[in-house]
């Protein structure tokens, strides 16, 4: 059985089971496709959307 994980924009390509991204920052987040195919019929996919929380600092410029 092999999978891939594919970001919609097209940045990230895993080939695994396992979601799995180091450095993440808010353009990480999105909705991300998991790829399963065992070479008999036609592969299943099926999609999640990341949703990455961070705080942002504040910064003034006087």
């Amino acid at each position: 059985m092999r999978f891939s994980w594919l970001s919609v924009s097209g940045e990230e390509k895993l080939h695994s089971h396992v979601l799995s991204i180091e450095n993440v920052d808010r353009h990480k987040g999105g909705v991300y496709i998991c790829t399963a195919n065992n070479r008999v019929g036609q592969p299943a996919s099926s999609q999640v959307v990341l949703h990455v929380l961070c705080k942002y600092a504040t910064h003034i410029h006087i």
